[in-house]
């Protein structure tokens, strides 16, 4: 019994010290960790418009576009994958922003780039997508998604949706807001899109405010869903072949 006893607390310390977690981790706690960092949104902007993950459904995935399952990786993991060969990265950065400049002539949404401008970060203020405390997409919705899932259905882009809340309500109220939210984006986009298209959603509650929650008008800009585009590996491979061109903006 003593040694069954040393056994074990030898196996708790060992855990203990390599940091891993003894108990569960919940979902609410997991989609804390996988936010988005302050940081990563600093980006060389394009355009300014209104300034205003729990991971859902997985959409079938082509194995030659994506040596990593998207649906496996955090939010910061997946906006890095697949990455850009240094030749390749001028011509796959000039296509990016030539999309990039034609999503904010709309003026619908505010329109940066990061990773050096390889990949595209649209922020939508959900008070455009839907009504207060609803989860249904407004009828205007369309035709401020449509652009988006036009660039999904070309097959060459991943997108990874977050969506933010303000901290009007309970933790569980705004993360459960958040989910529901980016699930009802995340199924008008995929509606009729290619198989092998990758959609991942994360629902990050109120945890990533970009202001103080401490007026009318900053709590409206943290509602907002935020749409990163990133190349894949067919958009990789069409700028090896030479081509990449405005055919498929």
């Amino acid at each position: 019994m003593f040694r069954i006893a040393t056994l074990i607390l030898s196996i708790t310390l060992l855990l203990a010290g390599s940091g891993q977690s003894l108990h569960a981790e919940n979902i609410f706690q997991k989609i804390a960790r996988i936010g988005a960092s302050p940081a990563r949104l600093k980006a060389d902007s394009i355009s300014a418009a209104n300034e205003s993950g729990k991971k859902a459904k997985k959409h079938k995935k082509n194995k030659a576009d994506i040596t990593t399952d998207p649906f496996e990786l955090s939010l910061d993991e997946n906006l890095v994958v697949p990455p850009v060969n240094d030749k390749l990265k001028p011509v796959i950065v000039g296509y990016m922003n030539e999309v990039a400049k034609k999503l904010a002539q709309r003026k619908v949404a505010r329109i940066e780039t990061m990773r050096s401008g390889e990949v595209i970060v649209a922020t939508i203020n959900t008070d455009l997508l839907f009504a207060p405390n609803d989860t249904v997409l407004r009828s205007t919705a369309q035709e401020i998604l449509s652009p988006y899932r036009s660039l999904l259905s070309r097959g060459m882009y991943k997108f990874i949706l977050t969506c933010h809340t303000d901290d009007t309500g309970s933790v569980p109220y705004t993360d459960r807001l958040s989910e529901a939210r980016v699930n009802a984006v995340d199924a008008w986009l995929s509606r009729n899109i290619p198989a092998d298209v990758v959609l991942v959603p994360y629902a990050l509650g109120a945890s990533e405010p970009l202001y103080p929650n401490d007026s009318q008008s900053h709590r409206a800009a943290n509602r907002r869903i935020e749409i990163f585009i990133v190349p894949t590996e067919t958009l990789v491979d069409f700028a090896k072949s030479g081509k990449l061109n405005s055919d498929f903006h």
